[in-house]
C-alpha cells in the first residue's frame, strides 16, 4: 500500500552534542516539529546512551516531494560522508533502512566494537558451542 502523502519533506542532521558525531537523513511528515531524531542504528544507540537531550536536529534542506527527497539524500549521504569518522550513517542515502551491510558498514561496526568485553551467560555459550 502506498504511503499517505506528507506535507513536509526534508534532509536533516542530528548531532550528538557530547561526542560531536552526527547522522544525516531524510524525513517526511505533516508536523515539522514532531521531535524526530532519526532511525539509524548507530544514532538510536547514541540516543539510548546519551539521551535525547544530548542530541540536536537541524533541517538542512526542504524538498517538494518524497521522490525529490530520496534523490537529494542519495546525493548528500555519499561515500565521502560515510568516510568521515564522526558520521553515524552506515550506508549511502536514498533508500532508507538497512537491507544489507557494505564492506564500509562492516568495518565501522567492527571498529566500534573493538576493546569491548562481551559477557555471555552459560546457556548462551552452550548454544554457540
Amino acid at each position: 500500500m502506498p504511503r499517505k502523502p506528507k506535507k513536509f519533506h526534508f534532509i536533516y542532521k542530528t548531532t550528538n552534542n557530547v561526542t560531536g558525531r552526527y547522522y544525516v537523513g531524510m524525513h517526511s511528515t505533516d508536523d515539522i516539529n514532531d521531535g524526530y531524531l532519526g532511525s539509524g542504528l548507530v544514532l538510536r544507540r547514541s540516543v539510548k546512551r546519551y539521551g535525547r537531550e544530548a542530541h540536536t536536529t537541524e533541517i538542512l534542506e526542504h524538498c517538494s516531494s518524497r521522490d525529490e527527497l530520496k534523490q537529494r539524500e542519495a546525493e548528500v549521504v555519499d561515500e565521502k560522508l560515510l568516510g568521515d569518522p564522526l558520521c553515524m550513517n552506515l550506508k549511502t542515502g536514498g533508500e532508507g533502512g538497512s537491507d544489507f551491510q557494505t564492506a564500509a558498514t562492516r568495518q565501522k561496526i567492527s571498529l566500534s566494537k573493538r576493546g569491548k568485553k562481551h559477557y555471555w551467560s552459560d546457556a548462551a555459550r552452550q548454544k554457540l558451542a
